[in-house]
């Protein structure tokens, strides 16, 4: 098996009207803490607009930035992100809030951390301290802490300027009401850095802190949460040059099947030399306490993304997950065109979350992402086909259906049994198109051993030149069989094939739905044992 991915924030000005409408904020949140009761009454919110996804997390309006804070407690998952309050664009950056108690139903609640006097409320993480470290709790009631990177509003436009500051904020109500730590800032860094993520390494019984500083990984410890002292970095020079390492994670997954342990470290890659649009990838090796070493192969043959599609960045993992699952949720749009997209009362939203594993695959490690088993509470009808051909003259699925094609889920199983014989097909896919000539593909190339991925005629509005592309993925499937998975949302499609070992996130915007679900071959018919859409009711 092998792969290679060769595929290719905006100016903000702030409203007249911002600090009244901040203020207003602030005492609506006033009035709510007073009462003891953080949470909003979302259930008020339609979530009606074309674009709106129905079964990924959104913001009731305006701007949601990338996840921030993704933690569990006593019965209930915490999301935060980054938010602007006021604008459906970049900027004005507090921290929004949503509670679930099952990952795919979220409550929107009020704003969780305000700006200050030392600037926006940027990404970072929140943790648990258990053993209360940092004194801000209890051994009885142990605090949330949150880390978050601040920047003054005048740097925001100029990254030369952009000085970062580390501060912290805890809650000791379970993460509805918080409090900034009186010493912030607690670091302040002498160039740019940004998006903190802190967990507990219990070998060395110290709090561990990754970093992302320009074109590298810091890592930091500290015995409190509260005083930091830099161990070492890491970075792959060869990669890293005139690009930006983002949102980092450390963490150890065994591998499936096996009782060894290898560390993951995600890194979120932009800038001049990102191989296309700002993604994630990852590293795996060996954490010692102090320093990672990547023991992986050379990444100048293999490239390891976690997602090979434009929209999907910024991942973070959920701490204190109760049954010690991995599981991430990411940012679902791009830097390139984030704040042009065609959504007008919102814009952003969140990956649908996943579960990471890790998988041995000859010689290879390789993550994998599966959409979560909570899923199943989607659930709604469903429809199958078993046991067809799929001719050179394609085949329309699903014409008729006693529900909406969107959201649902569709699973396909190729029988890939014959690939290597001359009369197989040279591809075959899937298409989603409308009746205005709009249309997604996605294609494996049986030949040349890639998947096809279109998205250039997906929309009638050219709002950004970057948001129509195709690309080529190459990966070589292994028989006899060969599945695919796909959630088919509103305004995205999440693509997962291979148990999970490939996953390509777009969003669409079609100006009408995609009503139209067509299977193709070329050259020669293909064999499809399998092939199922499945309902998803909406989370709203």
């Amino acid at each position: 098996m092998e792969w290679y991915s060769s595929v290719q924030c905006s100016k903000f000005m702030k409203d007249i009207f911002c600090f009244v409408k901040l203020l207003s904020v602030l005492i609506f949140a006033g009035l709510f803490s007073c009462n003891g009761d953080n949470r909003s009454n979302s259930g008020q919110v339609e979530y009606t607009e074309q674009n709106r996804p129905k079964v990924h997390f959104t913001p009731e309006k305006n701007w949601m930035g990338v996840p921030s804070g993704f933690v569990y407690a006593e019965g209930e998952y915490h999301l935060f992100y980054e938010h602007n309050p006021d604008r459906p664009v970049w900027g004005n950056l507090h921290w929004g809030h949503a509670v679930s108690k099952d990952l795919v139903h979220w409550t929107n609640l009020p704003i969780a951390i305000f700006p200050d006097s030392l600037g926006n409320i940027l990404s970072g993480c929140v943790i648990i301290d258990i053993k209360n470290t940092s004194g801000l709790g209890t051994a009885d009631n142990p605090p949330f802490i949150a880390f978050y990177m601040q920047l003054d509003e005048k740097n925001l436009k100029n990254s030369q300027n952009k000085i970062g500051m580390l501060s912290i904020a805890y809650s000791i109500d379970k993460g509805y009401k918080w409090i900034k730590y009186k010493g912030n800032p607690i670091f302040t860094g002498t160039h740019f850095f940004s998006d903190p993520k802190v967990f507990w390494h219990e070998q060395t019984k110290k709090w561990i802190m990754c970093m992302g500083v320009s074109d590298m990984i810091n890592f930091y410890s500290s015995p409190d949460c509260i005083h930091w002292e830099y161990m070492s970095n890491f970075k792959k020079r060869e990669q890293a040059n005139n690009t930006f390492w983002e949102y980092p994670e450390l963490f150890p997954l065994t591998v499936k099947g096996s009782n060894e342990t290898k560390w993951v470290l995600l890194v979120n890659e932009s800038g001049a030399d990102a191989e296309y649009a700002p993604t994630a990838k990852y590293f795996i090796g060996d954490f010692d306490g102090q320093s990672f070493k990547a023991t992986q192969l050379d990444a100048k043959k293999f490239s390891y993304w976690l997602d090979y599609g434009k929209d999907f960045y910024a991942n973070i993992s959920c701490s204190n997950e109760p049954n010690n699952r991995r599981i991430i949720i990411g940012w679902m749009n791009c830097r390139q065109y984030a704040e042009q997209v065609p959504a007008e009362v919102w814009r952003g939203s969140a990956t649908f979350p996943r579960e990471l594993n890790l998988v041995k695959d000859d010689f290879l490690y390789l993550l994998t992402a599966t959409p979560i088993a909570e899923i199943s509470n989607l659930y709604g009808k469903e429809k199958s086909i078993k046991d067809f051909e799929v001719s050179t003259n394609s085949k329309i699925i699903f014409d008729t259906l006693s529900f909406n094609k969107t959201p649902t889920e569709i699973k396909l199983v190729f029988d890939i049994s014959q690939q290597h014989w001359i009369g197989f097909p040279l591809s075959y896919g899937i298409k989603f198109q409308n009746s205005r000539g709009e249309y997604y593909t996605i294609k494996y190339e049986n030949d040349f051993e890639d998947f096809f991925i279109d998205r250039k005629i997906s929309t009638n509005n050219e709002f950004s030149k970057l948001f129509n592309y195709k690309f080529y993925l190459l990966y070589r499937a292994n028989g006899p069989t060969f599945e695919w998975r796909i959630i088919f949302d509103s305004s995205s499609i999440e693509f997962f094939a291979d148990n999970c070992k490939v996953s390509v996130t777009n969003t669409i915007y079609p100006s009408e739905p995609f009503q139209s679900i067509e299977l193709f071959t070329e050259r020669s018919p293909i064999h499809v044992l399998n092939c199922s859409i499945t309902e998803l009711k909406s989370i709203w």
